[in-house]
Order: structure tokens, then C-alpha cells, then sequence
């Protein structure tokens, strides 16, 4: 369990998901909205308009160039439980309990949407995750981020998975 502040926004996970707060006022600060995220969310971190989350065996991306409105990038699974995340310039430190990966922040912005279980390929692998999320209505699935899972999110995530990255 973690808190992060961005500008007005403060960001605060936990298990299921992130908390958004409006803090532009300290005496007053509001909810803004919850992010249904799957796992138990660690840490955050944020570098060049990106919030990164340790989830489990996954690291979320949420856009946050709009701090109070994020929206989901996609995921990174380093292949072990994230335990805390750390970013700097265009430097990503995950860390576990016995190890810590470092990344190119850079590269993970650029990560292909579709492919959900970030393994580098586009496959039945990354449909079945999607759907999943999907079925669950998990903030993941909000494929056209209107803030709802519907059937035109799973039309847009189709598509965009046939075409690949």
C-alpha cells in the first residue's frame, strides 16, 4: 500500500486497485475516482507522464499526463512478485524481495497495448488476459477509456489485437 502525488492528484493503491484524489485544496481533498486494477497494488512511481504500479506479478501503466483523469497504458509482467517501483528520468527500478530489475522507462511508454501479459508477442495469450479483465469489468478492459466496460471496448480491443503492433 502506497500514496503518490502528482500536481493535484494524489494517487493511493491498494488491494484491487488506486484511489484518485483531487488534494488541490488540503483542507478539502475529494475523491476524484477508484481504479479497478487486478492484484494487490504495492508501490507507485511516476517519470515522464507515467504511472507505474507494482501489482503482484505485474507492472501496471497508467497515462497521467492529465494527473486526475489516468488512464490504463498496459501492463509488464517481470516475471516475479513486484514488491516496489521506482522511476527516475528514463530509469524504472522494480524490486522484489531478492532481486531488483532495471528498465528503460522509455521503452516501457511505448509498450504495445494489446499485448496485455507483456511478453513481447501478440497472442491467444494476451486475448484470453484481456477477456478475462473484460468479464471481470476491470479497469483494464476500458479499451476506448470511457470510464465504462462494454461491448464497444471489447469490439475495440479486438480489433486492434487482429492488427497486432
Amino acid at each position: 500500500y502506497a500514496m503518490h502525488r502528482v500536481g493535484d492528484a494524489l494517487y493511493c493503491c491498494g488491494a484491487g486497485g488506486i484511489s484518485v484524489f483531487n488534494v488541490s485544496s488540503p483542507g478539502a481533498p475529494t475523491k476524484v475516482r477508484d481504479l479497478r486494477l487486478t492484484g494487490s497494488m504495492q508501490d507507485l512511481a511516476s517519470a515522464n507522464g507515467v504511472l507505474y504500479v507494482a501489482a503482484d506479478t505485474w507492472l501496471r501503466m497508467l497515462d497521467i499526463r492529465f494527473p486526475l483523469t489516468p488512464t490504463f497504458i498496459g501492463s509488464l509482467s517481470p516475471n516475479a512478485l513486484n514488491h516496489a517501483v521506482a522511476a527516475e528520468d528514463d530509469m524504472l527500478y522494480v524490486g522484489a524481495r531478492f532481486w531488483i530489475d532495471l528498465r528503460d522507462a522509455s521503452s516501457c511508454a511505448d509498450h504495445c497495448a494489446v499485448d496485455v501479459n507483456g511478453d513481447g508477442l501478440v497472442n491467444t495469450s494476451d486475448f484470453l488476459d484481456y477477456l478475462g479483465d473484460w468479464a471481470s469489468g476491470r479497469l483494464a478492459a476500458d479499451w476506448n477509456v470511457d470510464g465504462v466496460v462494454n461491448t464497444s471496448d471489447f469490439i475495440a480491443f479486438l480489433n486492434q489485437w487482429a492488427a497486432g503492433c
